[in-house]
């Protein structure tokens, strides 16, 4: 087993209720192997008042997708003018190297600037 450890920004822009980022697992999972995630987080940092809904999504070899896993979040503190929402969840997922990541923000209201960090941990194996 080999560790697997990516911290994913996801940037959402004034005016904009979403944004994402997909990590193609072919360019990042070796061929015979599968990526499996044991834990996945998120910190969200939102303008006042703004709530995130970190999702997710497994698409397939076409750009289907074939689950999403919604985060539950929980206002943390704010900082530097921002809300900041943390997830933390103990999964296992095993994903094999022709599925994508998309790792999608969107939020309840425009303006501002709005950014999640997603990370995930895990292994690749045979």
């Amino acid at each position: 087993m080999k560790p697997f450890n990516r911290l994913v920004r996801v940037d959402v822009s004034p005016g904009s209720a979403a944004g994402w980022v997909d990590l193609v697992l072919s360019t990042v999972v070796p061929a015979g192997k599968h990526l499996v995630v044991e834990f996945l987080s998120t910190s969200s940092e939102m303008p006042p008042g703004q709530k995130p809904n970190p999702v997710i999504v497994i698409l397939d070899k076409n750009g289907s997708a074939v689950v999403q896993h919604y985060s539950v979040t929980y206002l943390q503190l704010t900082y530097n003018g921002a809300d900041i929402h943390k997830s933390a969840h103990p999964t296992r997922l095993s994903l094999s190297r022709d599925l994508t990541l998309r790792f999608d923000l969107t939020r309840d209201a425009t303006p501002g600037e709005a950014r999640c960090y997603f990370g995930i941990s895990g292994y690749l194996t045979t």
